[in-house]
């Protein structure tokens, strides 16, 4: 696990505003289950892995609930060589709302099967042309709008097609917008607001690794790349509700990143001996069945 501040990120192109008062946690973490969860874990070619972020507020003021943020998760080492990682479909094919039919929402974090913004963030609706999806991105790209070298996956809304920073992906306002109600506009198809201010789950996407090995896969979601930009600090902000009469959330910071890893090892001598001995074994129990 590493942390991601604006020091680091400036290395890769990218650049965060350097007076930014810090008041959010973004944490990544991983699992192989969708229910033991860490900041690593070692996976092989074929399984799938479960990626999530969980918000946490970290600032002095006493907020009542995340309001939002906007990001854009990244996971590096992708491998786009078939058979290719595959990033897992999100709910209505990242479509819709918390109140959109069918949803388009996680509205059971337990199940392995749901990806995409967790009920309640999915206050803003996405359409089939800002959809959320997945774009695998390689480096090093144009000098003004570079990728870090290697193959990347982002997940953004459709239409920012450009790497962080690139042409139409500066102020990170399309990304995956994070988002709850507060008493402002609620109506009674809304879900319940979230009193929450520690370990908030946001966001969750699962991936089908291919065969590459020999890897480490860091999910983080760089702090260039966030949303709430404010024009006059040129700060990407996070906002909390301090109370549930206002529109918007007027507790505002920036967030730090940690990271999380997906560590996908060379196969030992024995695995492989292994492997090639149950091929063998299946090779020969077709022959027998076809006699």
């Amino acid at each position: 696990m590493r942390m991601v501040i604006a020091a680091m990120i400036a290395s890769a192109g990218l650049s965060s505003a350097a007076d930014a008062v810090v008041n959010t946690r973004v944490d990544w973490q991983v699992s192989l289950d969708n229910m033991n969860w860490s900041t690593s874990v070692t996976a092989n070619p074929g399984q799938t892995v479960y990626s999530r972020a969980l918000v946490s507020y970290t600032g002095t003021a006493t907020p009542v609930g995340l309001a939002s943020m906007t990001f854009q998760p990244t996971v590096s080492n992708w491998d786009d060589t078939p058979p290719a990682d595959m990033l897992l479909p999100f709910v209505n094919n990242g479509q819709g709302s918390n109140t959109s039919t069918p949803p388009g929402v996680v509205t059971n974090p337990n199940d392995p099967s749901q990806f995409g913004r967790i009920s309640p963030f999915g206050r803003s609706s996405t359409s089939s042309s800002s959809a959320i999806r997945g774009f695998v991105q390689t480096g090093p790209g144009p000098a003004t709008n570079p990728v870090p070298p290697g193959t990347w996956l982002r997940i953004a809304q459709s239409q920012v097609t450009a790497w962080i920073g690139g042409t139409g992906n500066t102020t990170g306002g399309s990304g995956v917008n994070i988002a709850q109600l507060s008493n402002v506009g609620r109506t009674t198809s809304d879900p319940a607001f979230l009193a929450q201010t520690q370990n908030i789950q946001v966001f969750k996407f699962g991936v089908t690794l291919g065969d590459l090995t020999g890897r480490t896969m860091v999910v983080d979601s760089p702090t260039a790349g966030f949303g709430n930009l404010n024009s006059a600090t040129g700060e990407r902000e996070v906002y909390w509700f301090n109370t549930l009469q206002e529109a918007t959330g007027q507790e505002r910071g920036t967030a730090i990143v940690n990271t999380a890893s997906i560590i996908v090892p060379v196969p030992t001598p024995a695995s492989v001996a292994l492997l090639g001995l149950a091929g063998l074994v299946v090779t020969r129990r077709r022959r027998y069945a076809t006699a």
